[in-house]
């Protein structure tokens, strides 16, 4: 049996010139092959490691790549489309989601949704729509206060400062004494810089998003 499959490449619906901003994670769970996972964990999200695991599936943050770096024509232009767009922060969505929120103001955000929906069995209700962008602004609101009191504990890694998980902290942390207390520890923006598509302190742009979002978000 012979197949005849034609591939076409073409932007989500509604999605165009449009990026969702995503986080990918990997699970290292304790125990006996621990250091093996924190090593893999390390390859992941290293150069090399994205090279592999993003050859077929997404655009990468990586801005020095070259277009031999995508098996597809359109991911490479995807890619370059991101390039341009990187300095707009209105080109770029936040997933809502479990894997763009914190698991505390996503369940709640999803809770108040089921409400909403129980209580407004039409959608198109203009009331139903206005609890909807009172539970998201507040979800919102929820997420941001969650990224601030991680921050001021030194989260932003796995582990925090004092004890590192698998005693390793990313580049961009440059104090790397177990024994340093949060506040000494700053953000070292020259590794971010060289390798990201976006520039700058990656929390402080986090938090301005957040703002704008909150300010901004409607029906």
């Amino acid at each position: 049996m012979s197949h005849d499959i034609k591939l076409m490449s073409m932007p989500f619906p509604g999605t165009s010139k449009y990026y969702v901003l995503v986080d990918d994670s990997v699970a290292v769970p304790t125990g006996p092959s621990q250091s093996e996972g924190l090593t893999f964990a390390k390859y992941f999200s290293s150069y090399s490691g994205q090279l592999v695991f993003t050859k077929w599936k997404a655009v990468t943050f990586y801005k020095n790549i070259t277009n031999d770096y995508y098996n597809t024509p359109g991911q490479w232009y995807n890619y370059e489309s991101l390039l341009n767009h990187s300095g707009n922060a209105h080109s770029f969505l936040y997933q809502l989601s479990d894997g763009g929120f914190f698991a505390g103001p996503y369940a709640d955000l999803d809770s108040a949704f089921l409400a909403t929906l129980y209580a407004h069995p039409n959608v198109n209700d203009s009331s139903a729509r206005a609890a909807f962008v009172s539970d998201l602004k507040s979800t919102l609101a929820k997420e941001k206060s969650d990224w601030l009191k991680a921050n001021s504990l030194g989260y932003g890694f796995m582990g925090t400062l004092s004890d590192p998980f698998g005693g390793y902290l990313p580049p961009w942390v440059n104090n790397t004494s177990a024994s340093v207390i949060t506040s000494n520890a700053v953000a070292d923006n020259s590794n971010v810089n060289s390798t990201s598509a976006f520039n700058g302190n990656i929390y402080s742009i986090l938090m301005e998003f957040l703002d704008n979002v909150i300010a901004e978000v409607k029906w």
